[in-house]
């Protein structure tokens, strides 16, 4: 089972608190989603409740953890080395190294049975005290 929590503080604009540490299983390295819940997914057949459609705001790690709560922060890591490659490689190519074109492709199923989510009039992107927090699994 994910550990779940909730963002208890804000102490920066490079730094939150969340409600669980190590006596909940967290570790420092970890990483954690910071979601706005979604709509709540339902079973068809046993009416039972598989979880939320979570929007993801943003994902954190671990870098300090106490009994009861941890710290999370936006770490960012690049090696020179790939860094330069990169810029290399743009260089002799019309093609950008950081752009990714994705697609979605049509499904083939019963449009009588697609039931759309509720999705938000909008997401917001601002981490909030209250938010929750998810650890990802590795």
């Amino acid at each position: 089972m994910a550990i779940e929590a909730k963002v208890i503080r804000i102490i920066s604009n490079k730094a939150i608190l969340i409600d669980a540490g190590w006596d909940s299983g967290v570790n420092k390295g970890d990483e954690f989603r910071i979601v706005q819940r979604g709509d709540e997914i339902f079973d068809p057949e046993s009416g039972e409740s598989l979880g939320f459609f979570d929007y993801i705001k943003i994902r954190l790690e671990v870098t300090e953890v106490f009994e009861m709560f941890s710290q999370l922060q936006l770490i960012s890591r690049s090696s020179p080395i790939s860094k330069s490659l990169s810029n290399m490689i743009s260089q002799f190519s019309n093609i950008s190294t950081n752009q990714i074109v994705t697609s979605y492709r049509d499904l083939p199923v019963d449009t009588d049975q697609i039931e759309p989510l509720n999705k938000p009039s909008e997401i917001n992107k601002n981490i909030l005290i209250s938010d929750i927090a998810i650890k990802i699994e590795k």
